[in-house]
């Protein structure tokens, strides 16, 4: 019987593995990777900047009040938030399972899951009619928890997949640490602007809005461009598989708020929130941390087929609610 043709996925993986993919900087030892001079550049200014940027971006966001209204929500807000640490790591797991992506990728995935949600989830759910302050506090609190969580959930999702394609494994306590001055310092610092400097940051806040955007678009696209041909054979794939994990958590996290018993409002926030997973940070992690820029060639899909996959949901939202407002009361009779 002739032997089969290796698939798409196969043959990118066979890729993704060898020594021309994963180019040790050390004579071969396979424990790093030499990134294109492109990349290169974005690693080692374009990442530091941009972080900083967005992450005071989020604190410029937030006010003391937002962590105060877990008091309002108890039980959606720790719901909610167990359930990205616990469900979202199971979907991209199951993913794997079902998909079986390269190393690559596949730890990409589970970092996504493992990530905070993106400020933008706040822009979808403001778009959506939704309730933006749920929204918000949900974001703050697991920007807070994800100091711990995500290098948790990195680690045992990198182990139980067994994904090790250089012998990796993410130092937890030092992960901890430096996500702990990466992250909670820079929005400290935005939170502290807006509480000394609140006309100034009102007024500049959509011009700091469009170049974070842009910074993030440029480190996104420049990374697409660097590594295009590792990405050829399998982006639509990896798009695949970024569609089903935003599709998935969206319905995660809206039956997950209907457990809780919250209204239509706030059942959005909690499923826009569980989709929208930071980018940013994703950077961050791969890059900054673990030395693996290859670990966000799903990061870089992701935020594509995410973006679009959200506007489409923000839309199919506000035509229902405005059907719904257009349809006449049960019962009602007309005025003689």
């Amino acid at each position: 019987m002739p032997e089969e043709a290796p698939t798409t996925i196969a043959r990118v993986q066979e890729e993704d593995m060898s020594p021309e993919c994963n180019p040790s900087p050390a004579g071969g030892d396979g424990g790093g990777y030499t990134p294109a001079p492109v990349l290169k550049v974005l690693v080692e200014v374009g990442v530091p900047a941009a972080t900083f940027l967005l992450m005071t971006l989020v604190g410029l966001e937030l006010t003391a009040a937002d962590f105060r209204r877990v008091a309002l929500y108890p039980g959606t807000v720790v719901a909610a938030t167990l359930g990205q640490v616990l469900v979202l790591p199971l979907l991209v797991s199951g993913l794997i399972v079902a998909m079986g992506p390269p190393p690559a990728i596949a730890a990409g995935m589970i970092l996504m899951a493992a990530c905070p949600p993106a400020i933008l989830s706040s822009v979808y759910i403001s778009l959506a009619g939704a309730d933006t302050a749920l929204g918000v506090t949900l974001t703050a609190v697991f920007d807070v928890l994800s100091v711990v969580s995500l290098p948790l959930v990195l680690a045992g999702g990198l182990s139980w997949q067994a994904i090790h394609p250089s012998g990796i494994r993410p130092p937890i306590l030092i992960m901890m640490g430096q996500l702990l001055f990466l992250l909670l310092l820079p929005t400290g610092v935005g939170m502290l602007w807006r509480r000394r400097f609140p006309e100034a940051v009102k007024r500049h806040r959509p011009f700091l809005q469009g170049v974070s955007l842009g910074g993030l678009i440029a480190l996104v696209g420049g990374f697409l461009w660097s590594q295009v041909r590792f990405l050829a054979g399998a982006f639509w794939d990896t798009a695949a598989a970024a569609g089903l994990f935003t599709g998935l958590a969206l319905l995660s996290g809206w039956a997950v708020a209907r457990i809780c018993g919250v209204g239509r409002g706030a059942r959005l926030a909690v499923a826009f929130v569980f989709a929208s997973r930071s980018v940013a940070v994703a950077i961050v992690v791969a890059v900054t941390l673990l030395k693996r820029p290859e670990f966000l060639l799903f990061a870089t899909v992701f935020f594509l087929t995410h973006t679009a996959l959200m506007l489409v949901a923000v839309a199919v939202v506000r035509w229902n609610s405005s059907r719904a407002a257009r349809a006449p009361l049960p019962n009602q009779e007309l005025s003689p």
